[in-house]
């Protein structure tokens, strides 16, 4: 599959994905009370503090080597299983004491079930590794919509049922199940189970590198989680959460989905013996046309965003929406670094700036709590301008391109999301601001939007337009 097609069909499931993890958002806010999302998110922060100590990274070692042999892939699959094994004890333990629950029943409940997931994920590692190593996005993106439909119905079905803060680790559960049967039944012959540690060595340095690359970035974000809950209480974890989540949704479904698709890109460049700087450029570009206006639209409208969707409780969640989308934003301007030290076999020096990095920020973050949850994520502001500081410099020499070039991209892309937020931001200064603006003026003020992002793209030559152009030729 080509990188147009495979970013094509990467898009298409993930923007569908969206649809359905957004609407489930929606719904489990109007079904449960901040404290009960606040509860879910102590659970999920802890089980995510666990999963970052154990992100080996196995499923990126397979992708990218050069030639993978039955004797790698049983390997990859019995470090994925021990880990994810290991996972599963640490958080059945973790529910087992005060110190991390908090002395509540349900931060017990929802970690129990939690543990659960690993052991369903062993099962679907390899054809999934399998399917991303060729390229094979079609079947990953219809598999992503089934199984977060899946997670949609059971969350939503369950917190009608009265589940409480339990929805969402059942929907959790069920996203897993739908995973394996999925996978097993378009990769039925990558599913082989042969057991072997040969080679693990070399996978474990890897894995190491990895550890201390994302395992440290998550491992930060979660346990400022943990301390937002500890010092503010559940009720402004819930709010937290909520606004958190909504943006990590809209990150992972956009950047995400073209990260995935570079990363093959990127090693087969490698693997080819070609320089990274075209596909680079073209994947940064993308990533910053449709990110930046993106987030810079809904940092705008966050107010009314909340009001509209999740209702007047959840009106706390508003201005730390706005200043997350900031935070992301930012953070987009050294958008696939971690991709380009992987290519170049540098992520030994790449972990030692995310530990810089990320004490940084969760010392801006623990400060901020001080004064609220507005104070708290404007700490995170802190841990994008460090990125920049670390990261941007490095680029050009991991990439191969050029000042120039990486200067013109930002500012087309800068230009694309001024032109896009101009609409909706004289909407929020005509009415002073306010969160209970009519839900008619906003719909008209993101279509407005939406014409002026069209108009950017054309009048400033970015690449997207000659997506579009190219997608219009194909439906003629």
């Amino acid at each position: 599959m080509s990188v147009r097609k495979a970013i094509a069909w990467s898009f298409a499931g993930q923007i569908a994905s969206f649809v359905a993890s957004f609407a489930t958002m929606v719904a489990l806010a109007r079904l449960l009370t901040p404290r009960e999302v606040g509860i879910y998110a102590v659970g999920l922060a802890v089980t995510g503090v666990l999963q970052a100590l154990s992100a080996f990274g196995v499923g990126t070692y397979l992708v990218r080597e050069e030639e993978l042999h039955p004797q790698t892939i049983a390997t990859g699959f019995t470090v994925n299983a021990i880990v994810q094994l290991l996972l599963a004890g640490a958080i059945l333990l973790a529910s087992s004491l005060p110190v991390v629950t908090g002395g509540e029943p349900m931060v017990t409940a929802v970690l129990r079930l939690l543990a659960i997931v690993p052991l369903i994920g062993i099962l679907e590692f390899l054809p999934a590794t399998m399917l991303q190593r060729r390229m094979q996005f079609q079947a990953i993106s219809v598999i992503a919509v089934v199984r977060t439909v899946g997670n949609a119905a059971v969350s939503i079905a369950a917190a009608f049922l009265g589940a409480s803060a339990l929805s969402a680790a059942y929907g959790g559960i069920a996203y897993a199940v739908i995973g394996v049967v999925a996978f097993w039944a378009v990769a039925r012959g990558d599913a082989g189970y042969a057991l072997s540690l040969r080679g693990s060595g070399a996978m474990a340095v890897f894995g190491l590198r990895t550890l201390s690359i994302g395992g440290v970035s998550a491992l930060v974000t979660r346990l400022s989680d943990v301390l937002l809950g500890r010092l503010l209480g559940l009720t402004a974890l819930g709010y937290y959460s909520r606004a958190s989540t909504l943006g990590n949704v809209m990150f992972q479904n956009v950047y995400g989905s073209i990260a995935r698709v570079m990363l093959v890109k990127l090693s087969d460049d490698r693997r080819a013996g070609r320089a990274l700087r075209v596909s680079y450029l073209v994947a940064l570009e993308n990533i910053l046309g449709i990110m930046w206006p993106l987030l810079a639209g809904v940092a705008v409208l966050a107010g009314p965003a909340v009001a509209i969707l999740f209702g007047e409780r959840w009106m706390p969640a508003a201005v730390p929406l706005s200043i997350l989308m900031l935070v992301q934003l930012l953070a987009l301007s050294f958008a696939m670094h971690h991709e380009l030290f992987i290519m170049s076999d540098r992520i030994g020096r790449q972990a030692k700036l995310e530990v810089i990095r990320s004490l940084i920020g969760l010392a801006a973050f623990t400060y901020g709590c001080r004064y609220g949850l507005e104070g708290a994520a404007a700490g995170r502001i802190v841990d994008s301008l460090t990125g920049m500081a670390l990261f941007l410099p490095l680029i050009p020499g991991l990439s191969g391109a050029g000042w120039r070039e990486l200067v013109a991209t930002y500012a087309r892309s800068g230009a694309v999301t001024l032109a896009t937020i101009a609409p909706p931001s004289a909407l929020m200064i005509w009415h002073g601001w306010r969160h209970d603006v009519a839900i008619l003026p906003v719909g008209a003020a993101v279509a407005a939007g939406g014409l002026c992002w069209l108009v950017a793209l054309r009048l400033t030559h970015h690449p997207l337009w000659r997506e579009i152009e190219r997608f219009r030729g194909l439906r003629r």
